[in-house]
């Protein structure tokens, strides 16, 4: 087999971790494979990896819409061509253009492609609502093409087939590796006199809904007597510049209940969840989030929106929020940080469910299967 690992749509958020740890497992498990060869961005932390030594050739992928065109065309093809490329994995993403006699295998990470029903096109204009929906057709219609589309959970499969017309057959699930730049650390009640620490790994998209904050910071302020901060893997100034109304935000309160953390490297993630009490994801949009599963090891309660994606993977190990209804979500946050035997009881099922996971080294295996089957 002489795989082309397509890593070019992964520029920033939880996809970075994934594929390192990916990198690491090709590291382990090479004799799987006759020659390796990586489509790498030419932006993001990924675009920053020593290469050499680490697999047989590699290309970068350029950032432009047009430029990318270009590439696909004319270097990307002539890459494929001239190493005898057989397969193509795309790690994350819609997947490259068909070449003949290259079988092709796409991991599909956008629920944007497949959630119409998502609170998310409520609260986005209706110019943005245009530009996304025609990216998305796009998208669809190159995932179609796929020998084989991968995601991650059933929920994501039922809409895969319902809403981007995949075939059945063409569907498979594995499951994500938990990160391994985190260790399995157990339940501790840390917030006995703290200030509670509430965790959010996110950017500043939309759909993130970091929006939400000032608004739930406010509401707990007004409400509730707990001793807060959100913690987020932001700069303020991309935070502030988030947001619908940034001139009425009143900054006493962001410099009271808020922590810009900025981007944070994956050494350091870890010390970020163990300095912290609760992990909140709040997104009206995730296939599988890195966050659910870094809370899982980390022992940390998680709070998360109440979507069918949140819920079919988290189980019982989360309690669940509407972000948009600002009273609710606040009495909410503030009754789960009061309460020790239930955060103790959401880390345990978190436990639970870390444990049906596959490790990075069974995540590959499958994944190598998968490609095997393929061009058999």
């Amino acid at each position: 087999m002489r795989l082309l690992l397509d890593f070019g749509a992964i520029k920033t958020g939880g996809g970075v971790q994934l594929a390192s740890n990916f990198l690491a497992s090709i590291r382990q498990n090479s004799e799987h494979i006759e020659k390796v060869f990586l489509l790498v961005p030419t932006t993001g932390p990924l675009s920053q990896i020593d290469l050499d030594g680490l697999c047989d050739g590699y290309i970068y992928y350029p950032n432009s819409y047009i430029s990318r065109k270009l590439f696909e065309v004319g270097p990307l093809k002539n890459f494929i061509t001239k190493h005898n490329i057989d397969i193509i994995y795309t790690f994350f993403g819609a997947g490259l253009p068909r070449v003949s006699g290259v079988n092709s295998v796409v991991s599909v990470a956008y629920p944007i492609i497949c959630y119409p029903d998502s609170p998310y096109w409520t609260y986005i204009s209706m110019w943005a609502s245009l530009k996304k929906r025609l990216v998305n057709a796009l998208r669809r219609r190159r995932i179609r093409k796929a020998d084989m589309v991968v995601v991650e959970t059933s929920i994501m499969a039922e809409r895969v087939i319902d809403f981007v017309n995949v075939p059945k057959e063409k569907v498979t699930i594995i499951s994500p590796s938990p990160s391994m730049f985190i260790g399995d650390s157990p339940f501790t009640n840390k917030n006995k006199s703290e200030q509670v620490r509430i965790l959010l790994l996110s950017g500043v998209d939309p759909h993130k809904n970091l929006w939400r904050l000032p608004e739930i910071a406010s509401q707990l302020d007004i409400s509730s007597d707990t001793n807060f901060k959100f913690v987020i893997s932001v700069k303020k100034e991309d935070f502030l510049s988030a947001l619908p109304k940034r001139d009425e935000v009143d900054e006493s309160l962001l410099k009271r209940r808020f922590e810009f953390v900025g981007g944070i490297p994956v050494d350091k993630i870890e010390s970020v969840y163990n300095s912290s009490h609760f992990l909140l994801n709040i997104s009206d949009l995730e296939s599988f989030s890195n966050n659910y599963m870094e809370a899982w090891k980390s022992g940390l309660p998680l709070i998360c929106s109440d979507t069918d994606f949140a819920r079919n993977i988290c189980g019982d190990s989360a309690v669940y929020i509407d972000p948009h209804n600002i009273k609710v979500a606040a009495e909410m946050i503030s009754s789960i940080t009061g309460d020790i035997l239930k955060q103790k009881a959401l880390v345990s099922e978190g436990k639970v469910l870390l444990s049906k996971l596959p490790d990075a080294s069974e995540k590959f295996e499958k994944i190598f299967l998968t490609l095997k089957r393929v061009i058999s």
